[in-house]
C-alpha cells in the first residue's frame, strides 16, 4: 500500500481521478492512491488495514457506493466524487448504518452519515458482549478510530461519532436506547475525550452530562484527562497512545479523578443543571441526590443546603396544595390477601437486594408491614442494616424500602430539630443513610432516635418558637426508622432493632437492576399494605426464650404481623428470630467477658486469682482480650473496670496456702444466671455463604468449653441450598427445611 505511482499525463484536472500528487522531486512525479491516504491516516492512530478491513472498512471509488453507504452524493452543492481524494467507508456493527470520512474535508466536515438517522455509539460484537458484565471496565471516547486504538491495547471501549451522540435528540433521548439497555450498576466507566475537554466548554459540558447519566445510572464514573502543550493544537486518545506509549497512556488511565474532583467550580451551575434535568426525569434517585451534593459541598467549600437551594432553582416549582413531602397514598379499592401481598414483598427484596440468609428476607418483608400499623403498637423496633465496608448493597437496601414503606422519607443527613418536627407533622418512614458520618457522632440526634423505641416514651420536649410566646412544646417521636451504616453500631442501637448484617456479594450471584422507576412501579403494591393495614391484628399469646427481654419486645410486633397473616408466615417469623438473636449478644464485650470467667472457674475451681484469671483470658485464641487497650491486653485493673457494672469486685482470697487478690465463684452465680442463659452454653447456629449455598453450622462445643444446660441440637442437619438464578435469589428448599427449631 505504501508503493508509489506516477502521475497520468492526461485528463480534466477538475475529475475524480485515481491517483493524487503528493511528491514532486527532479526526476518525476510521484501520486498515493485513496487506500494509500487512508492508511497515513490510520498509522496516526495505531492502526493499519489489517485491523479495519475485517470490519468492513473500505474506500469509496464511486458514486452509487457513495449513494448507497448514505443516501446522497453532494454536499453544500459539492459533488463528493470530485472534490476529496479519498472516501472511507465505516460500518457500525449490527445495523444498516455507515458513516464516511472525507480526506480531506469539504466545508468542514470530516464525517458524514445518513440523513433522518439517529446516530449511534460505535460498538464492537466483543465490546458488545459486556452489556451485562458490570465487572468489566469501559471507556467512552470520541469516534471509531479511537475506540479500535483502545480495543487493540487491551481497553474495552464504545465511540460516540460525537460528543453529544449519547443522547438521541431525533427520539427525544437524553441517553440513546443503545446505551440505556447496558448494566452500569457499579461498573466503572472512564470518560476520555481529546485533550481540549479542559479548555472547550462546549465538549466539557458534554462531558458532564454523560457522566452525570452514568452516575445516575450506578456507575463508578473517572476523568482521564490527555495533555495538551498549548489551547490550539488537540489531542486523541489515539495520537496520544501513538506518539507516547501505551505505558504513559496506562500512567495516565491510572491517575483518572472521580466525576466530581473533575472539574473546576465554574461549572458549578452545570453540574447542578445536569443534576437537576435527571431528577426531574426521575433518573437520579433521591439517595444520589444526597450522595452527590455531599460530594460537591466538600470539593467545592460549599455549604450543602446552598446547593440544595440551587438545585431546587432548576425543578419546577411545586403546586401550592402540594405541602407533604411524604406521600399522601389512598389504599386501593379491592379486597386484599395478606400473606400474597408478603410473598410480593419478600420476593421484590429477593429480587434487588442480596442478603446472607433468606431469614432476612422474612423479616425486612415483615417490618415492611409494620409501617402500615405501627400505631397500632406499643413498642417499634428500628430496623439496622450494617455491613463491614462499603458497597455491600445498603443504599440499595434503602432504595427498595423506599418503594415499599409507609411514607418514605430517605435522607443521609438530618438534624435533631428536622428529626422530631418531621415525624410529628408528617408521621413518615425514616430512612436514615451513612449514620457512621453524622448520625452516630451527634448525641443529642441519637437520643432522639433512641426516645422512639416504645409509644409511652417516644416524646422530647422543647422550647417553642416566638409564635407560641416561647412555651414548652410536646414533640412525638414515635415513627418507623432504619438506620444504615458501615462498622459496628451503638449497643444502644443493637438493643433497640432488628439487626440485618450485609456482605458484599460473590460475582456468581446476579439480582435485577433496579429500574429508574422503580418507586412508581411500586406503588399499587404500597396501596395494597395500605389497604390491608386497615384490618385488625390478631394478638399472640405466646413467650420466647431470647437472650433478653428488649429483644422479646422487638419481635413481638413482627410476630404478631406474621399471625395476622397465617400460620406459615408465623413459622418463618419464629425462625427468623431465633436465628438473627442468636448472634446478638456475642457483640456485647461483658456478655463475652462473663462466659470466658465462667469458663475459667470450669476449669480452675470455685477461686481464682486476678493475675491468673488475666493470663487465662490472654490465652483464649480468637477472643478480644489482646486487643484491648490499642493492642496492650486486659489486665487486673481492666478486669475489675468491667467487672464493676455488675457489682462484683476483686477480694481477698485464699488458693492453697497462699493468698492473692481474685474472685470466689458464688460472686458471679446470680450475675451468671441473669447474664448467661443456659441456651449460650452452646456455640449459636451461625449462616455462611459458600458460593451459591446458605448452610447452618451445626451446634457445637468449642474446645475446653464445659457445657451446662445444653440446648438440643437440631434435628434436621440439612443445608437450605441457594441457587444462584439471574433475577433474584431464590431458596431452593422450604422454610420448614432451616435447621433452627422453635
Amino acid at each position: 500500500m505504501e508503493q508509489k505511482k506516477k502521475a497520468m499525463t492526461s485528463g480534466n484536472a477538475t475529475s475524480k481521478t485515481t491517483f493524487t500528487e503528493v511528491k514532486v522531486t527532479e526526476s518525476q512525479i510521484y501520486f498515493k492512491s485513496p487506500e494509500d491516504i487512508v492508511a497515513e491516516n490510520l498509522t496516526k492512530s495505531g492502526l493499519t488495514w489489517d485491523d479495519v478491513q475485517p470490519l468492513g472498512w473500505c474506500v469509496i471509488n464511486h458514486r452509487q457506493e457513495l449513494i448507497d453507504a448514505i443516501g446522497f452524493a453532494s454536499y453544500h452543492e459539492h459533488d463528493l466524487i470530485r472534490t476529496t481524494q479519498a472516501i472511507l467507508k465505516i460500518p457500525y456493527p449490527g445495523t444498516d448504518l455507515a458513516r464516511i470520512r472525507l480526506y480531506p474535508p469539504v466545508e468542514g466536515a470530516k464525517y458524514l452519515q445518513p440523513e433522518n438517522v439517529s446516530p449511534q455509539p460505535y460498538i464492537l460484537p466483543e465490546i458488545a458482549e459486556l452489556k451485562n458484565k458490570p465487572h468489566k471496565p469501559i471507556i467512552f471516547t470520541e469516534g471509531e478510530k479511537k475506540t479500535l486504538c483502545l480495543i487493540k491495547h487491551g481497553y474495552y471501549a464504545i465511540g460516540l461519532p460525537g460528543v453529544w451522540q449519547f443522547r438521541n435528540k431525533k427520539q427525544g433521548e437524553l441517553f440513546s436506547k443503545e446505551l440505556e439497555e447496558w448494566n452500569w450498576k457499579e461498573r466503572t466507566v472512564y470518560i476520555c475525550f481529546d485533550s481540549d475537554a479542559k479548555y472547550n466548554p462546549g465538549v466539557t459540558k458534554a462531558e458532564i452530562e454523560l457522566a452525570l447519566n452514568l452516575y445516575a445510572r450506578g456507575a463508578k464514573v473517572l476523568i482521564i484527562r490527555l495533555p495538551q502543550p498549548n489551547h490550539t493544537e488537540k489531542v486523541g486518545v489515539d495520537d496520544y497512545i501513538t506518539q507516547e506509549g501505551i505505558e504513559v497512556f496506562e500512567e495516565i488511565y491510572n491517575e483518572a479523578k472521580p466525576l466530581f474532583e473533575a472539574y473546576p467550580d465554574t461549572y458549578y451551575q452545570e453540574i447542578i443543571k445536569t443534576l437537576a434535568m435527571l431528577q426531574k426525569q426521575g433518573t437520579l434517585l433521591a439517595g444520589q441526590i444526597e450522595h452527590a451534593t455531599m460530594l460537591l459541598a466538600k470539593h467545592w467549600n460549599i455549604r450543602k443546603s446552598t446547593i440544595e437551594k440551587d438545585l431546587k432553582g432548576y425543578l419546577p416549582v411545586e403546586k401550592e396544595e402540594k405541602q407533604s413531602i411524604v406521600e399522601e397514598l389512598e389504599p386501593c379499592s379491592e379486597e386484599v390477601n395478606g400473606s400474597e401481598i408478603a410473598g410480593q414483598v419478600e420476593q421484590t427484596l429477593r429480587d434487588y437486594v442480596y442478603l446472607p440468609t433468606s431469614h432476612y428476607y422474612t423479616a425486612i418483608a415483615l417490618w415492611t408491614f409494620l409501617t402500615y400499623v405501627y400505631d397500632k403498637l406499643d413498642v417499634l423496633p428500628m430496623l439496622l442494616i450494617t455491613s463491614p465496608i462499603m458497597r455491600c448493597g445498603k443504599t440499595t437496601l434503602l432504595t427498595v424500602l423506599e418503594g415499599l414503606v409507609n411514607k418514605a422519607l430517605i435522607a443521609s443527613n438530618i438534624s435533631p430539630s428536622a428529626v422530631y418536627r418531621t415525624v410529628e407533622k408528617y408521621k413518615p418512614t425514616l430512612l436514615l443513610d451513612e449514620a457512621d458520618t453524622g448520625l452516630a457522632q451527634n448525641e443529642e440526634l441519637r437520643g432522639i432516635i433512641n426516645a422512639g423505641h416504645t409509644k409511652r416514651t417516644a416524646t422530647v420536649i422543647r422550647i417553642g418558637s416566638k409564635e407560641t410566646n416561647f412555651e414548652s412544646e410536646r414533640f412525638n417521636t414515635f415513627c418507623p426508622k432504619t438506620i444504615a451504616m458501615i462498622g459496628k453500631p451503638r449497643n444502644t442501637w443493637i438493643d433497640r432493632s432488628i439487626h440485618i448484617k450485609m456482605e458484599r456479594k460473590t460475582k456468581d450471584i446476579r439480582i435485577k437492576k433496579l429500574p429508574i422507576d422503580f418507586y412508581e412501579q411500586m406503588k399499587p403494591l404500597r396501596q395494597k399494605l395500605a389497604r390491608w393495614a386497615c384490618s385488625d391484628l390478631r394478638q399472640i399469646e405466646e413467650e420466647f426464650d431470647l437472650s433478653n427481654d428488649r429483644a422479646v419486645d422487638n419481635w413481638m410486633p413482627l410476630i404478631t404481623i406474621a399471625h395476622s397473616l397465617n400460620d406459615g408466615w408465623l413459622t418463618k417469623a419464629k425462625k427468623a428470630m431465633m436465628l438473627i438473636e442468636s448472634g446478638k449478644s456475642e457483640n456485647d464485650l461483658k456478655i463475652e467477658l462473663l462466659q470466658d470467667i465462667r469458663q475459667c472457674f470450669n476449669e480452675k475451681g470455685d477461686k481464682v486469682s486476678s493475675t491468673a484469671l488475666v493470663d487465662y483470658l490472654l490465652q483464649l485464641e480468637d477472643r478480644p482480650w489482646q486487643d484491648l487497650r490499642h493492642g496492650k491486653g486486659i489486665t487486673p485493673n481492666t478486669l475489675a473496670n468491667m467487672l464493676k457494672n455488675f457489682d462484683i469486685k476483686p477480694r481477698t482470697i485464699r488458693i492453697g496456702d497462699r493468698t492473692s487478690k481474685g474472685y470466689d465463684l458464688k460472686d458471679f452465680k446470680k450475675v451468671f444466671s441473669q447474664y448467661i442463659p443456659p441456651s449460650q452454653a452452646v456455640t449459636p447456629s451461625q449462616s455462611h455463604n459458600d458460593n451459591n449455598t446458605e448452610a447452618f453450622q451445626t451446634v457445637t462445643q468449642k474446645e475446653n468449653v464445659t457445657v451446662l444446660n445444653p440446648s438440643k441440637p437440631a434435628l434436621n442437619q440439612q443445608c437450605n441450598r441457594v441457587t444462584v438464578q439471574k433475577g433474584g435469589v431464590t431458596d431452593k428448599k422450604k422454610e420448614e427445611e432451616d435447621a433452627i427449631i422453635v
